[in-house]
């Protein structure tokens, strides 16, 4: 299945937005406007949870969604429930992360007819559902679509699943961004003197090989010594690596 043009624009554009989100706040704010407007979907919500396979309990962790549906009785009700949604029992039973749509288990007449329904579903207004697994923070998490009565397209499955990697880098990207606000001097990181000016330098919005030009430095030095500053950082991208050396460097007033 290939995406049509408007298609790759649109997928396009949700990357960009995703990466665009400074800190979790903002993160958590933006990211439901933008996957509504993608796919045109009347809901959206992340839910994260603690799981015990074992005893076969479930509790919710954290939750944000576009709009205030979810009530602490339709959490209890959901954390009931968990182990008998189908997509658990997918997912359970070590099948392949994707994407998943309630009619690739039931009809909508057999889902309306479900515990499921009466209990959290029809609380939420939800007749269709894409949901996909993401990254927890300390448990199982998942973000989800919802449409009343209108279903998803395989399309929009596809595309879901290429915005996991996507969504999941952005938001830890965020809560680097968020924990790097809360400014620590520079010094902590323990950055060397060369790695310091190079820091500088990406603080100021410069790539390897200006820094390179710069510092009259071979860029695959400067490439090297970016390895190590953004491991010391704690972070994966110059962009969430430049913010923290820009806080820090307000922090102790010069960098």
């Amino acid at each position: 299945m290939r995406l049509s043009h408007r298609e790759f624009e649109a997928l396009q554009r949700t990357i960009l937005e995703l990466h665009e989100y400074r800190n979790i706040d903002t993160f958590k704010r933006e990211v439901p406007r933008a996957f509504m407007e993608m796919f045109s979907s009347e809901y959206f919500t992340y839910d994260e949870y603690k799981i015990d396979p074992i005893g076969k309990k479930a509790r919710m962790l954290e939750y944000w969604e576009s709009e205030e549906r979810t009530s602490s009785q339709t959490v209890q009700l959901f954390e009931a429930q968990l182990f008998y949604h189908p997509f658990t029992k997918y997912f359970m039973e070590g099948k392949v992360l994707t994407a998943l749509k309630l009619s690739d288990f039931m009809t909508l007449n057999q889902f309306r007819s479900s515990e499921f329904y009466e209990g959290v579903f029809g609380h939420l207004r939800v007749d269709a559902l894409l949901c996909l697994p993401v990254v927890g923070n300390k448990g199982t998490a998942a973000i989800c679509i919802g449409n009343r009565k209108i279903d998803f397209t395989e399309r929009a499955r596809l595309m879901m699943n290429l915005l996991r990697p996507h969504f999941n880098q952005a938001r830890r990207n965020a809560e680097l961004v968020s924990q790097a606000l809360q400014a620590k001097p520079l010094s902590t990181f323990n950055l060397t003197p060369r790695e310091t000016q190079i820091a500088h330098w990406v603080s100021e919005g410069k790539m390897n090989p200006e820094i390179a030009i710069i510092l009259g430095m071979a860029v695959r030095t400067v490439e090297k010594h970016m390895e190590r500053i953004l491991e010391k950082l704690g972070t994966e991208n110059r962009t969430a690596a430049a913010i923290i050396i820009t806080n820090a460097a307000k922090d102790s007033g010069r960098l």
